[in-house]
């Protein structure tokens, strides 16, 4: 184990810098994300910029259209990462985020916004499954849990800066703003950035395996190669025996022992972080506030719950090296049940008793929710289903887990505000707490730990 202040030494350097480097993509596609939530509100007022305020069904279908770009992207990265590479795949994924902001720019009606949102699907489908493969691959043992972590840390810091200039600017002003994000991550990621050791090999190229290792290693001198060797060679070894004979995936790769718990637990924990509600409350942020009888601003509201939403994420990043994944998942779980709880029970008694001196209540409460959610469900679980995925099947069952989420985002934001319209505030917040106990169970009982592990003993059935 490593102290926070480790892993800012010399031989981590340019993990650091590649892992910053390509989540200035996710740090734009988080600013799409978080733009959204104040701009439905105003579409939905009479002060709306289009010809109209928008319906219940039109707003569900902007909070959807997202997932739907996401199952493709899903699909669509998840076929092409392992014939293209994780490079050129992640520079792929730029090309959708540079339209959603250019689409912003020009929008002018509804269905402007439909197509804005889409794209962003795309390259959120495409980074959710290339990222958290290609940080694996690139990252030394003892930080591969922080360096995981801060996809998500980048996402949520762009969910907050998205809710304020949202707050402040038009979206025409976001756009412009935004626009140029992509073009400086694909830039970057072109020069910098090396396909990764694992990549090499599996194409068997083998120099320019070793030329990858030492280059994410920062090794320049004899010292330090008796290391990189004996770690390449490790590296080189597992890959084979994980493709066996038949270097093709078949069928059966899936339906052994370990791929099948690991695809089990994978699905799981992806059901786990949308029916937990909590991506949804951060999509529709400014309107659950507003239903909240809370006497704080909506549009303040939401701004406070995406600073509160990178404290989590930071605490992830310090802790996951540290207490462990499943420690983190277990801790988020039941924090988010009991803040669903509290703010649920706020709205029922909302009408029983007066509660005016605590309509702070539901600012704290789903606050406290994206705060838990932050520290393991919303983050830890992209690190452990990659770790547990048997090395053969990576990318293709990565592709599936995220399939499952986008599938079920997409219910979730498709549905979420006629179900809102149908059992209240007060309905949700008690279903969703119930599903997060359910889940907390869950991982009690099928997750296990993989901290401080090689990929390859992480993935196997004794780990």
């Amino acid at each position: 184990m490593i102290g926070l202040g480790g892993i800012f030494t010399s031989k981590y350097t340019n993990q650091i810098l590649s892992t910053v480097i390509i989540n200035i993509l996710t740090f734009s596609h988080g600013l799409g994300f978080g733009w959204i939530s104040p701009l439905i509100r105003l579409l939905q007022s009479p002060e709306t910029p289009m010809t109209r305020p928008i319906t219940i069904d039109e707003q569900s279908w902007i909070g959807a259209w997202v997932c739907v770009g996401g199952i493709l992207g899903n699909i669509f990265f998840g076929l092409v990462i392992d014939r293209i590479g994780r490079k050129w795949s992640i520079l792929l994924a730029t090309l959708p985020n540079t339209g959603l902001w250019i689409t912003s720019i020009l929008a002018t009606e509804i269905h402007h916004f439909y197509i804005a949102r889409f794209l962003g699907g795309l390259t959120g489908g495409g980074i959710f499954v290339c990222f958290p493969i290609f940080v694996a691959e690139i990252s030394s043992n003892n930080i591969r849990g922080r360096l995981g972590s801060m996809f998500i840390l980048s996402l949520n810091t762009g969910i907050m800066v998205g809710y304020a200039l949202s707050s402040v600017f038009d979206y025409k002003t976001v756009g412009f703003i935004a626009v140029g994000l992509p073009v400086a991550s694909a830039i970057l990621s072109f020069f910098i950035l090396s396909e990764t050791p694992q990549q090499f090999i599996r194409n068997k190229n083998e120099e320019e395996a070793k030329k990858s290792l030492r280059f994410y290693r920062n090794c320049r001198g004899v010292t330090c190669s008796k290391d990189v060797d004996a770690e390449f060679e490790a590296i080189k070894k597992g890959i084979i025996e994980a493709q066996g004979k038949n270097e093709k995936i078949t069928l059966s790769d899936f339906t052994e022992k370990r791929a099948m718990k690991a695809l089990f637990v994978g699905f799981g924990l992806m059901t786990l972080n949308q029916f937990s509600g909590g991506y949804t409350f951060i999509n529709y942020a400014a309107s659950i506030f507003e239903l909240s009888y809370s006497d704080i601003d909506a549009n303040l509201s939401t701004v406070i719950m995406g600073g509160v939403q990178i404290v989590g994420t930071l605490s992830s990043l310090v802790l996951v090296d540290i207490l462990g994944r499943k420690m983190l998942l277990i801790i988020s779980a039941s924090g988010m049940c009991a803040g669903m709880f509290c703010g649920g029970l706020y709205q029922y008694l909302y009408h029983i008793y007066d509660l005016t001196n605590v309509t702070w209540i539901p600012t704290v409460a789903i606050s406290g929710v994206i705060l838990f959610g932050s520290i393991g469900i919303f983050s830890a679980t992209f690190v452990v289903f990659v770790e547990l995925l048997p090395s053969k099947i990576r990318s293709a069952g990565s592709m599936m887990c995220l399939v499952v989420l986008s599938s079920l985002g997409f219910i979730m934001l498709r549905y979420f505000p006629v179900v809102l319209a149908l059992i209240g505030l007060q309905g949700v917040l008690f279903w969703c707490s119930g599903f997060c106990l359910a889940g907390m169970f869950f991982i009690l009982i099928f997750v296990k730990e993989t901290k401080g592990k090689s990929l390859d003993k992480a993935s196997s059935d004794d780990a």
